[in-house]
């Protein structure tokens, strides 16, 4: 059994991840990208772009800006297998340099590829950066149920961890790229049901915020997506 990266470049089916505890636990790959190609990336809008030649191998915000209802900022892929129902584990690497009244749905996983302000709660789980202050949260898309926050702070890099099981959502912010040391306030969870989000998260996502007026801005970069299953 393999996957494909980004590229379309075969990968391990399995992979060794730290868990924090000093010990690697061998994990299916569902999805890998390190964002060095845009290929079968959509672009919409200019301000979020992958491995733009001003800002390669990354995905970036570039003084990403609310389009106040007129406009769109945001990427998409389709990933290549559907999302597992009860168990999966999401990893990025992530650092803002500059935010105001911030409001960006940074990471989104989706039934469709619409923009997520118009997706239901049932068809989208989003980590955002806000609401209007500097801080991580995991939410049943950007008008659902939110969890708790947790606190971010400029020019510094964070090494996040979503993780689905069957009733939950954990959002954990680690400072170091083993995982291994968690921020203040960090994990942070977010209750579902078992019969949520079975069988039908196809894409991935970045985007700014559609629905914001343009005092909401960020200029951030994410980078080293890795999603997999036990």
């Amino acid at each position: 059994m393999s996957f494909e990266k980004a590229d379309g470049s075969a990968v391990s089916a399995v992979t060794s991840v730290s868990q924090g505890d000093s010990h690697h636990i061998k994990h299916h790959i569902l999805f890998k990208d390190d964002y060095s190609s845009n290929v079968g990336w959509t672009q919409i809008g200019t301000s979020v772009t992958v491995n733009s030649p001003f800002f390669p191998g990354i995905v970036k915000w570039n003084n990403e800006m609310g389009e106040g209802g007129a406009g769109d900022d945001r990427v998409y892929k389709q990933l290549p297998i559907t999302l597992p129902s009860h168990k999966w584990t999401t990893y990025f690497d992530y650092q803002f340099t500059a935010s105001s009244l911030v409001r960006s749905w940074i990471f989104d996983l989706s039934a469709t590829p619409t923009d997520p302000w118009f997706l239901t709660s049932t068809d989208i789980i989003t980590v955002e950066h806000g609401f209007e202050v500097d801080q991580l949260v995991v939410e049943r898309g950007p008008r659902g149920d939110a969890s708790a926050g947790i606190p971010i702070s400029p020019n510094t890099q964070y090494y996040v961890k979503l993780e689905r099981v069957p009733t939950q959502l954990i959002l954990s912010v680690f400072s170091d790229p083993a995982r291994t040391v968690n921020v203040p306030g960090s994990p942070v969870t977010l209750d579902i049901a078992k019969t949520d989000y079975n069988g039908d998260l196809k894409f991935i996502q970045h985007d700014g915020c559609s629905a914001c007026g343009p005092a909401r801005t960020l200029t951030a970069q994410l980078d080293n997506t890795l999603i997999t299953s036990p």
